[in-house]
């Protein structure tokens, strides 16, 4: 396996991980960890769709700063709350197969911006 493609899946697995044990703490009524961002509820038109801890902040996110905005991984990462830029990513494209957000076609460095189903709620 290539150690990039290794970094990227072991990367995506914290992440999903650490989403898991927010997930689990808020089902059970624990405090947040002290440096963990309060979570904050996207407008989403389809209240159908599940989303973990960090879509859910990553969508919000989006959904505040309105369709025309396009934004950086580094942009994401910063505006909610200094996550590690790396492990955006995930977030992102999981957003991005949900319909909720798109990326920028040819832009460099790359950049998304939030569809219409995220706008609509």
């Amino acid at each position: 396996m290539e150690p990039e493609a290794l970094a990227r899946f072991l990367e995506a697995v914290g992440t999903a991980l650490h989403d898991l044990a927010a997930d689990l703490r808020a089902k059970a009524g624990a405090a947040r960890p002290p440096d963990a961002p309060a979570p904050e509820a996207p407008q989403i038109a389809s209240a159908g769709l599940r989303l973990g801890l960090r879509e859910r902040q990553v969508a919000s996110f989006f959904a505040r700063l309105g369709p025309d905005r396009e934004l950086t991984a580094s942009d994401v990462a910063k505006g909610i709350g200094g996550y590690d830029q790396a492990n955006i990513y995930f977030p992102l494209g999981t957003l991005v197969r949900k319909a909720l957000l798109e990326e920028v076609p040819g832009a460099k460095p790359r950049r998304w911006r939030a569809t219409g189903r995220l706008q609509a709620a």
